[in-house]
């Protein structure tokens, strides 16, 4: 579970790691730098938000298949040239 602060313009300000089943380090230190990397819409109320939000990873493996409960990531769109 990640705690971040989203800027009034959108900018993830800080982020925080609250809970973790990694094991690793590192890792989580990933994720971090990648939660401070996203960019949001702007709050409505103008503010600053905070949000405490759960991520929950799952071992893909060869052969898996998601279940239906899971998102699935459509594939990019093809190149325009």
């Amino acid at each position: 579970t990640f705690e971040f602060v989203i800027s009034p313009h959108g900018q993830v300000l800080t982020c925080r790691l609250r809970r973790s089943t990694l094991g690793t380090r590192r890792a989580e230190d990933c994720l971090v730098a990648a939660v401070l990397s996203w960019e949001f819409p702007h709050p409505l109320a103008g503010d600053a938000v905070t949000v405490s939000y759960p991520f929950h990873f799952m071992h893909g493996g060869p052969g898996y298949i998601p279940t239906p409960v899971e998102p699935v990531v459509a594939p990019a769109p093809p190149a325009v040239h």
